[in-house]
């Protein structure tokens, strides 16, 4: 996979975690703080795929 720059890749993992949570991709849970703790660990996985942590 290519790396991206750190603007390309937060756009991109941005508009995939969009994506996910509108396709029930990320898990829901009952309590409204874990839930979003399950989106932030899912934009932070992509961001860190897309830059290699660079």
């Amino acid at each position: 996979m290519a790396l991206l720059n750190n603007e390309a890749a937060l756009k991109f993992a941005k508009e995939l975690t969009i994506v996910a949570m509108e396709n029930s991709l990320i898990k829901k849970d009952d309590s409204p703080e874990q839930s979003a703790k399950n989106v932030f660990d899912f934009f932070n996985k992509l961001h860190a795929e897309f830059t290699q942590n660079n």
